[in-house]
């Protein structure tokens, strides 16, 4: 999966805690990388870039030749319209991250270099993350 964006989009930090969503399978899957999310653990951090679409991308379907894409790093969206399966995910403060879609004027999708699973997305879960990760910060690597 790739995320299309605009060329002149920058990878920015997160000033707060972005609370974002995915679809997961019944077993906390995320579909096709087949990646298993551990509720309240902050996944092992990647490196995002963002690169031109080469002809591997355009043989796959993922972009046109030119456009710019980024790869590597957790995908999430910023709405919780699709309604089945959605779980509630943290881009904790202080993670880079760049917004996009399924095109390159789209921004209702992120990438972002670590993120939180919270749990199924319902009310409650909702409301126990804004209290349990108010003032939550990404700590500084090396």
């Amino acid at each position: 999966m790739c995320l299309l964006v605009n060329k002149e989009e920058a990878i920015i930090t997160a000033k707060e805690n972005i609370f974002c969503y995915k679809q997961l399978s019944a077993f906390g899957f995320s579909q096709p990388q087949k990646f298993k999310y551990e509720l309240g653990k902050l996944n092992k951090h990647v490196i995002i870039n963002k690169k031109q679409a080469d002809s591997r991308d355009v043989r796959i379907g993922n972009a046109n030749y030119g456009e710019t894409l980024v790869e590597e790093g957790y995908h999430s969206r910023n709405d919780s319209s699709i309604k089945d399966k959605t779980h509630l995910f943290m881009i904790p403060k202080g993670t880079k991250y760049i917004t996009g879609g399924e095109n390159s004027s789209d921004r209702d999708n992120y990438v972002s270099e670590t993120i939180i699973y919270l749990g199924r997305n319902n009310w409650i879960n909702r409301l126990i993350a804004k209290i349990k990760y108010k003032n939550y910060k990404l700590k500084p690597t090396n």
